[in-house]
């Protein structure tokens, strides 16, 4: 599993939505230590390999309203695109 740096993810936040969550206006958020992947849909079909494409996402849920979001694990410093993958 790749490592996920919350602190960076925090540091996104603040930095992007200066308003708080899209729903309630809350300023407190809560980073999951996961990162999941979005798949390319095949009509149901798992597709491993190949020219098939996957997103890492974290996910972000507001601790005021539970609204949870999924933001690119990459672009918002989540996962280390340079990282070595674990073996």
């Amino acid at each position: 599993m790749a490592k996920i740096n919350t602190d960076k993810v925090i540091q996104y936040l603040a930095k992007r939505w200066k308003t708080g969550c899209f729903q309630c206006g809350e300023r407190n958020w809560n980073v999951s230590n996961e990162a999941y992947e979005y798949r390319e849909f095949n009509y149901g079909n798992m597709v491993i390999g190949g020219d098939s494409a996957i997103t890492p996402v974290v996910l972000v849920t507001c601790m005021g309203c539970g609204n949870t979001l999924s933001l690119n694990a990459l672009i918002c410093g989540a996962i280390d695109q340079n990282a070595k993958q674990p073996s």
